[in-house]
């Protein structure tokens, strides 16, 4: 029987609805308008990096940058060769890349042996994560490092699969790429040496094959750093990761609780992200085999549970950790009044919100952490007996990737948007092991459909939103400099304005006297609303979509009454 025209169908299909995804991850950009020549969250750091290299040919990272960078230097610097430095040519960069990432994760899952229809879920639940989709429209390294480290994945499991050494060679390029842009990119080549320890043992013809990729990527990082001390280039922040990951190590009794909570706090986002993939397989699996399948969700269940209980003084609902979610949807909000004065708070999503993506957070925990348990409940006795199969090997190495990935972040200052890099590790680990469909399960389809499509809506408004008062925020501060003639030294314009004009490490500034975020004069003042000591010159407006309602941000001066006040 001639299975060809078959085989072409279904490539035609899956190329179809990779093309989909991508369209209507395109589309809602126009919607968002991610475009603006100003700096987001921390990429004023990474952009003062490409403009010295556009401008100087040197790369000299700022000293709040803590990792390799010059991966996204190169990177960006690429796409301001056409017109010159800007944060624009930056941020369509960075869309490049994660576009590039949205077909990595099909292309990782298909190599994981995953079905068409869930690596087409997977790269639109990616591309749409709210994380994801708004580090998207930055200059934030991490969408940029994602990609990287998905591709460099592809290739060590192609090569675990089939064992060609172009394969072995193209993936560790790509190590070598990923560690220059961020330390932890070798997570991925160390889980590719377990793995391929775990599946052929230590025989010797095959041992340096599975060390190379690891091997060279921490001869390059170290060569790296060394050439970065030599040439009084490297940071000053470039070791606080390490550093807070040693005096973790060396205090246990602290850490361990830390990384407890932590390790609870990345579950849940993890479940929420990936619920809709993780529902569909659990559903599958626990058709396939029911007794295991529950047995390991009871005991996954009551552990997060538990875990809610122990931790409840320290919050309940979502969102639980800090810097992208956001109460009121997407973030960071850096604007002195909302920030640090805790005044003129930007609307709160309803509590009814929060309660449900909590739910939906909670249930996805426990079928994620199931599914872990029935992978390792698999494959450890196949293991013992030599008999890993592709599948269980790419179930393995995804596992393992997104593991050492995790654990170090697990015991230092944890921000939520470094998950979108397990993200699709996890969705590969869990694909690979979903047995066939009979046929379409309502009863999950509804619910993860309904799921889906809150995340991206979700993302979508709530990335507008943000790009909407920073956008409003920039035309205030240009318009107060060039029309009013105002210096940015008589200003406190939020933590990008002045991180880009006067970021000092060792900066102080005395409690509640000025922002922490190297103001030099708060004479001038933007903010989201009125605040005590200074009066409104200015508005300028801003539509919201998360919840439906307008904004605006002011621009205000301190009143002479303040002034006068200080002055005394």
């Amino acid at each position: 029987m001639n299975t060809e025209p078959s085989l072409t169908r279904a490539k035609s299909r899956a190329a179809l609805g990779i093309c989909l995804v991508i369209l209507v991850w395109l589309a809602s950009l126009f919607a968002v308008h991610p475009l603006g020549n100003f700096p987001l969250n921390d990429d004023w750091s990474f952009g003062q990096a490409v403009r010295i290299l556009m401008e100087k040919h040197d790369f000299r990272p700022s000293g709040w940058t803590a990792m390799p960078l010059i991966t996204n230097v190169l990177w960006g610097g690429l796409f301001c060769l056409p017109s010159g430095f800007s944060f624009t040519a930056l941020r369509v960069s960075t869309l490049v890349a994660a576009l590039a990432g949205i077909v990595g994760i099909y292309w990782l899952l298909k190599q994981s042996r995953a079905p068409d229809w869930l690596a087409l879920l997977a790269a639109l639940l990616f591309g749409f994560n709210p994380v994801y989709y708004a580090l998207s429209c930055s200059f934030m390294t991490d969408v940029p490092f994602a990609t990287l480290t998905i591709i460099a994945a592809v290739f060590l499991l192609r090569n675990l699969a089939k064992g060609a050494d172009r394969d072995l060679f193209l993936g560790t390029a790509f190590v070598l790429i990923a560690t220059l842009s961020r330390q932890l990119a070798l997570a991925v080549p160390l889980a590719f040496a377990i793995t391929s320890i775990l599946k052929n043992g230590f025989n010797p013809s095959k041992l340096w094959r599975a060390c190379l990729p690891a091997a060279l990527g921490v001869i390059a990082l170290v060569l790296f750093q060394h050439w970065m001390a030599a040439t009084g280039r490297l940071s000053a922040m470039y070791s606080q990761k390490s550093g807070e990951l040693t005096q973790a190590l060396t205090d246990p009794i602290h850490t361990l609780p830390e990384f407890a909570h932590n390790l609870y706090v990345a579950f849940l986002y993890l479940g929420l992200f990936l619920s809709p993939i993780l529902f569909y397989v659990l559903a599958a699996v626990w058709q396939s085999e029911p007794k295991k399948t529950k047995l390991i969700f009871a005991a996954s269940l009551w552990i997060i549970l538990l875990a809610c209980y122990c931790y409840k003084s320290r919050g309940i609902y979502m969102p639980l950790s800090s810097n992208i979610l956001d109460s009121s949807g997407i973030g960071p909000v850096t604007l002195r009044d909302a920030a640090i004065l805790q005044i003129n708070l930007l609307p709160e999503l309803p509590p009814t919100f929060w309660k449900l993506v909590t739910l939906i957070s909670v249930l996805g925990a426990v079928a994620l952490m199931t599914l872990a348990g029935v992978i390792l409940s698999n494959v450890l006795p196949k293991w013992r007996a030599r008999e890993m199969n592709d599948s269980d090997t790419a179930a393995v190495f995804n596992l393992v990737c997104a593991a050492i990935y995790l654990a170090p972040l697990l015991v230092t200052i944890f921000f939520d948007r470094y998950l979108i890099v397990v993200i699709p590790f996890l969705a590969a680990a869990v694909a690979a092991v979903c047995p066939p469909l009979p046929k379409l399960n309502l009863k999950v389809f509804f619910p993860a459909t309904a799921i889906l499509v809150g995340l991206m809506l979700y993302a979508v408004c709530g990335t507008h939103d943000y790009l909407g008062w920073n956008t409003a925020r920039w035309v205030a501060i240009n318009n107060l400099m060039a029309n009013e003639h105002v210096k940015p030294e008589e200003m406190d314009g939020g933590f990008e304005f002045n991180a880009l004009y006067f970021f000092n490490p060792n900066y102080s500034v005395l409690q509640n006297e000025k922002s922490w975020w190297w103001v030099q004069g708060d004479t001038y003042l933007i903010s989201f609303g009125s605040v005590p000591g200074y009066r409104t010159l200015k508005e300028y407006p801003y539509t919201r979509w998360l919840p439906p309602s307008h904004g605006a941000v002011l621009v205000s001066k301190k009143s002479d009454s303040s002034a006068a006040a200080k002055a005394k």
